[in-house]
Order: C-alpha cells, then structure tokens, then sequence
C-alpha cells in the first residue's frame, strides 16, 4: 500500500511547496490541517494544502505531528491562499501571513442575543426602493452604489446583509478606518444583535482570535472592520460590502501591496456572492469599469439638500492684508453658526501645529535629513516628520547657515485649534487627528463629547467621511492646496473626494447647512466641480487628462520601487532592471501596448534615509498577464537593495 503523500506549505521564506508524507502520524491528516514538519536542519509548521499522488521519491520525509492549538482551514481559503500569493507574486509564506496570522483555535460558545433589543427597519425611500430592486440584477461585476453623502446607503448595506442571512449566508462589511469600527459596528448590532464581530489592528491579539473564531465556527455571520476583514473565515459569503470604496486606505502600503477590492472581486466570484463598492465619490477607475453596473442616489433621505459650498479665494484675503489661517468669511460664518445654537466642522489637510519651518535668514526650509520632507512643529516642543515618523526637540538654529532664524509657517490642526480658542475663548474647541487620538476608545470618547456639548470640532481626514452629527451645519476646509500640490496623477481626484466627503458633513439633520473652502487655486477644476457637488462633470474632465497620459482606467500599472541607504547600488540596480525590461518587452513597447517610464528619482526620493528610484509601465489589460510573468526574474539586486513591485498603486510618489 502506497503512503499518503501531501503538498504541503511550509512557514519559512521559500518559493515554493514541498511534498510529505503522513508516515510518522497515526491520526488521519487532511487538506486545511497545520502541522509540523522536518526542515532542512530543524522544523518549521506548515499547512496542507493539497494531497499527491505518484511515486514516492525516496528522499520525501515525513510529516512530524499535528500543530497544537491550530485552525483547520476550509479549502475555499487554501484557494485563497494560492490564488493570493499568484497574484501578488510573493512566498506561499507570506501569502498564509497575511491571509490567516497567527491565529489559533478557539473555541467560541454562543452569544445570548436577549439583553438587545434590536430596532424596527425604518421604511425605504422610494429611491432606495429602486435601488434595492436594481441589486437584483444578476450579474458576475461589482455594483456601485453611487450615492451623495446622506443618502441612506447603509440602510441598504443592511438591508443586503439582512437579505444574505435569511438566505443561510454571511456578510463582510468593510470600511475605510478604525474609526469608523463603532458608528458602522453599533448600527449593525442594534438591527441584527451579537451576529456581529469585529476586528480591527487595535484589537488585542485575543480579541482578533475570538472574533476570528466565531466567523469560522458559523457564530457570527456579519464581520465588520478595515481591510484585512476581507481575509474572514466566512465559511458561506451572500454578500461583500465595502463602504467608502473610493478611499486609498483599501491599498496595503507594505510588502505585499494588495488592493482590497480585487482581492473582494475573488472572494465574491468564488462564493458567488454580490460585490458591492458605496460611495459618494467614485475613483475614476470605480465609475469607469461599472458603468453598466451602477446604482444612483441623487437624494439625501427626507429630502434634505446637499449644502452649498462657498469658495474663498485666499490670495485675495493676503491682498487685503488678512494673513490670518482663518479667513473672515469663514469666522464670520462661525460666530453665525454658534449664534443659532449649531456646530462647526474644520477640516484641515495637515496636523501639527505649523506646517512648515523656514530660516528668515537665508529662507532655507527645515527638513528631515532621511526623507528631505518638511518637519512639522508640535506644541509639545518637538519637531516631527510625519513620512518618517521621526521626532527631534526643538531648535531655532537653521541646518544650512547655523543662525538662529527659524520661523515657523503653514497651519496644521494645533495651530487651528490655538488660533481659534484665542479668538473665541467661549466656545468648547476640539481636535480630532492621529496625534490627539491614538486609539479607537479615545476616539469614540472624543466624538461622543463633541456630540453633547462641543461647539467646534477641528480634524484631519479622520473627520472627513462617515461621520453623522445631525447638528453641524457648517464645515469649513482649510489646506486642500496641499493636496492638489501632490505630484501624483490622482492627486485632482482626491482634492474632490476630500471636499466632498467633508462637505457632507453639514446639514445632515433637520437644518441647512454651509461650506466654506479656502484656496489659492479657485479656478482648479477639481475645485470648482467640488463647489456644485458634480462628480460627473469632474469625471468628464479627468478622464480626458487619463485617457490623453494613458493613466488607469485607460492602462494597468505596474509601480518598480527600488531603493537603498547606498544611492550608487539604486542608480546601478536601476539601470539593470531598465535593460531587463526594455529588452524582454520590447515588441509590446513597439505595438504601443506597454510603457516604461524610468526608471527615475521617486517623486519622494529619500525616504527614512533611503534612495528611492521607481520604474512605472503602464500596460494594456490584453498585455498585463505576459507583463507580469516577466517580473519574477528580475536581475537579482544587492543584498542591500530593496526591490518591491507594486500592481495597481493607488499612488507613486
């Protein structure tokens, strides 16, 4: 009788699967089992992901034991796992990491459902009612749920969750930030009680495990949280949802770059599941692929209109010798706003205190030495690089002519908030970004606390989406000239999604509501359609520009990142892979159906004191599998040379 044989995946830093056999273990072992095997000079876990068959090579060792403690993973996240470490092209290994963790077995007792007491439906609009009728459509693409903000799209989300579970089937519902874990989180448990989990990176590892447990073991059927969630358990999906669709926090920013929508299109193609992108501001990519697929709400529920927005064109403050962060059209409006008894929403584009640091002596700027970005000043005496996340004590000497001339500029959240409590001491100011809240708790407590007695609340992007308070009628926005300054091709579409989302904010109660937004560039395109909340005039616009450039939707990126501490070992890496690459794709450069461009400086070039150089081709779709197959071999770079390839980057700075 011939022995069990099995492929199996072993958890070290290797290509590919190795085969062993089941001699040593009395149990019977099967696919989804983790075990530990003999490897090379020791032992190492791994899990089985398929049986073999054939002869036995005679050197084929045995499989040790059973891993204590583990998951026995279902074969649609073996799949998963393959399919992952394919598509991104990175080590089985790293595809199980980043798919399954460190998670073990537990096991997860039911959850009484008594003490809630879960809320009535309310009734749909008759937009919704459409809108629900259109899911019904049968069809293998994504859904776009395209609706202004304040539209009701998470009455929807809930109402395909609720049309999944009566089916037998789970839901994954996914957003953009942790800090929209409780909003999203106590909706869901008020309509369909402790079915919930939630996971989330500010989660103890415990809590992560428990959560994941109970979706595997069928406890819970909904699993909310930020984009790892795609990766649950589920052992039957109805339906995936991802809200805020457009935001770039859906792109992993580390080794393996995944884009969560496309790993979403997989998991909803395997279960046969409905895929669902909602959003108010579609990325261009979004609109253009599901144009046949599309799903509009043009109404806020209980038909309250969107609020118009006000312009204010900031060189025209400093002619008239207003240097003041806050223009008098938006104070104005403020004093208004806390008048009536309402509240404010600022939102800034940059926290700290001020923006930027520069020597009034020879007018050079302080910046970090690892990355060359600008420091930003804190009001706890530090100076911080918010790319490299390094913090140094304050100095007034300059780096470039040792005088002791630094002056500090630009307006960042702190300095908002300190301006503001100045000229209007009355008022209960507050701040919200990544500095003044560290963790979801402290979060949830400082949105709370502004919802019952605060009259402004200042914030960065965190502010920007999701956020319901009935009672904020005014938003200003302050710093989107930031945005636009960025040198990314995608940096138009985000200053109108920014202005959008954060103009959403206002008038979503029983009042109007206003929106003040400061610029220098009045005339910008992205700003002018932001101002009549018209998504399909900016959409007309841009994709001219894309299409002109052969920027996605009209293109697949593919983004070469090669960097080092030694900028000669980049510069001649980067001349090795320009020659490997012109030569092997040079027949599909010639047809037109790829372009290199560089490999160049990064528009970021020092990052954390490293070179960066980037390699971008931009490859038609009929091309991109032959693209991509060429990329694994690379010419192999210096041990101290790091090359990462990123496919679909929401960004190439």
């Amino acid at each position: 009788m011939s022995e069990k044989q099995f492929e199996v995946l072993v958890c070290r830093n290797v290509g590919k699967t190795y085969t062993y056999t089941q001699t040593e273990v009395e149990d019977d072992l099967q696919i989804g089992e983790q075990v530990v095997i003999p490897f090379g000079r020791g032992s190492a876990y791994g899990l089985i992901i398929a049986k073999r068959e054939g002869e036995l090579h005679p050197k084929t060792k045995s499989i040790l034991s059973k891993r204590d403690k583990s998951l026995l993973l279902s074969q649609d996240i073996i799949t998963l796992i393959k399919w992952f470490s394919e598509t991104y092209q990175c080590t089985p290994h790293k595809a199980f990491q980043t798919v399954i963790g460190s998670k073990k077995y537990r096991l997860c007792e039911d959850i009484d459902d008594n003490e809630i007491e879960l809320e009535t439906p309310p009734k749909l609009t008759p937009s919704q009612v459409l809108a629900m009728e259109a899911f019904k459509k049968e069809t293998d693409a994504p859904y776009l749920l395209h609706g202004i903000t304040g539209s009701g799209k998470t009455e929807l989300y809930m109402r395909l969750v609720a049309d999944a579970l009566n089916n037998g089937q789970g839901a994954l519902v996914l957003i953009p930030e942790i800090a929209l874990t409780p909003q999203m989180r106590n909706s869901f448990t008020q309509r369909f009680g402790n079915q919930c989990a939630v996971m989330h990176s500010g989660q103890t590892p415990k809590q992560k495990e428990v959560a994941w447990n109970r979706i595997a073991q069928g406890k819970a059927k909904i699993a909310i949280g930020p984009r790892s969630v795609i990766f649950s358990p589920m052992p039957n999906i109805g339906v995936i949802i991802i809200d805020e669709a457009h935001e770039p926090s859906y792109k992993q920013d580390n080794h393996p770059r995944y884009l969560t929508e496309t790993v979403a299109q997989y998991r909803a193609q395997i279960h046969k599941a409905k895929l669902v992108l909602g959003t108010a501001t579609p990325t261009i990519e979004q609109a253009y692929e599901c144009a046949n697929n599309t799903i509009v709400l043009k109404e806020r529920v209980n038909e309250r209109p969107l609020p118009p927005v006000t312009i204010v064109d900031m060189k025209e403050e400093v002619m008239d010798g207003h240097y003041h962060p806050i223009s008098r059209p938006l104070l104005q409006a403020i004093n208004a706003t806390h008048e009536k008894g309402e509240k404010t929403l600022i939102f800034v584009n940059r926290r700290g205190f001020a923006s930027s640091i520069r020597c009034q002596s020879c007018s050079a700027v302080h910046n970090c030495k690892e990355c060359n970005l600008s420091f930003t000043y804190h009001r706890d005496q530090t100076f911080r690089c918010h790319r490299c996340d390094i913090t140094t004590p304050i100095t007034h000497k300059c780096q470039a002519c040792g005088k002791n001339q630094l002056a500090f500029t630009g307006s960042g959240t702190q300095k908002i908030e300190s301006e503001l409590q100045k000229m209007l001491p009355e008022l209960k100011i507050m701040r919200l970004d990544k500095d003044s809240t560290r963790t979801s708790n402290i979060m949830e407590k400082t949105l709370n606390e502004f919802r019952e007695s605060g009259d402004i609340l200042i914030g960065t992007q965190l502010i920007a989406k999701g956020h319901h308070f009935e009672a904020i009628t005014l938003v200003g926005v302050i710093g989107i000239d930031t945005t636009l300054a960025i040198p990314d091709f995608r940096a138009s579409e985000r200053a109108f999604q920014l202005i959008t989302q954060v103009a959403g904010r206002a008038g979503r109660g029983t009042k109007e509501g206003h929106v003040y937004v400061q610029t220098f560039q009045p005339k910008h395109y992205a700003i002018k359609h932001a101002m009549t909340h018209n998504f399909e005039g900016f959409y007309a616009q841009e994709t001219q520009f894309r299409e002109a450039l052969r920027y996605p939707p009209y293109s697949q990126l593919i983004n070469i990142i090669i960097s080092s501490l030694d900028a000669s070992k980049v510069h001649t890496h980067a001349n090795q892979v320009s020659i490997y690459l012109n030569d092997r794709l040079k027949s599909l450069v010639k047809d037109e159906k790829v372009q290199i461009i560089g490999p160049k400086p990064a528009p970021i070039e020092l990052l954390k004191n490293h070179t960066r150089w980037n390699c971008l081709l931009k490859c038609d779709e009929t091309v991109l599998a032959e693209v991509k197959a060429f990329l694994p071999k690379l010419p192999v770079s210096h041990k101290d040379v790091k090359v990462i390839v990123d496919f679909d980057p929401r960004s190439i700075l």
